[in-house]
């Protein structure tokens, strides 16, 4: 709860999603503030995740 994401609705049509949030402070205020080494770690894990093959993410399937 408390994240607006279109993957909330994309789970909801059958389609396997993720949500990747970065912790911030301010959030939704004139001035956001985030930890640097927290967005690097984001940006990684996006690149690591992205970067290998998807498995069979078919219904049914282990």
């Amino acid at each position: 709860e408390g994240l607006m994401s279109d993957a909330k609705t994309v789970v909801l049509l059958g389609l396997p999603s993720a949500i990747f949030g970065i912790p911030m402070r301010g959030k939704h205020a004139p001035l956001e503030i985030v930890c640097l080494d927290d967005l690097e770690h984001t940006v990684q894990l996006l690149l690591h995740t992205i970067g290998r093959p998807l498995p069979d993410l078919r219904r049914g399937q282990p």
